[in-house]
């Protein structure tokens, strides 16, 4: 049977779906590598709210996530991985990733960091 494009279009939405809760983006300093089964980040030190709305582009698959640490937030830390939340503090981490590059964090620093989810359907 082949995958038409209404049942992708509609798998695609289904997916992003699961992110329409998330609030906020935490900063941690564990470099342990990312894992599915991960809850929480492993030494979470800030969490920040989305700067603004979050976009979905259902067409294209995409959520976009973004959110700033300003120049009094996190100072003090080497930060190395982010998460995305749907809540202020506990709730549910929808994903975990490390930085590309540590951020040893200080007051003359301004992070900005965005977050784009990615749905991808193949037709094998």
């Amino acid at each position: 049977m082949a995958i038409t494009s209404t049942i992708i279009s509609s798998i695609k939405t289904a997916a992003l779906a699961e992110f329409d809760t998330m609030t906020h983006i935490g900063f941690g300093t564990d470099n342990t590598p990312a894992s599915p089964s991960d809850t929480a980040l492993g030494a979470e030190v800030a969490r920040k709210a989305f700067d603004e709305t979050p976009v979905k582009d259902e067409l294209n698959g995409t959520y976009d996530f973004a959110t700033t640490l300003g120049l009094s937030e996190g100072n003090g830390n080497t930060l190395e991985e982010i998460g995305l939340f749907d809540a202020a503090s506990g709730g549910n981490m929808a994903l975990r990733e490390l930085l590309n590059n540590s951020v040893p964090k200080t007051s003359s620093i301004e992070l900005s960091v965005g977050i784009q989810v990615q749905v991808e359907v193949t037709n094998n």
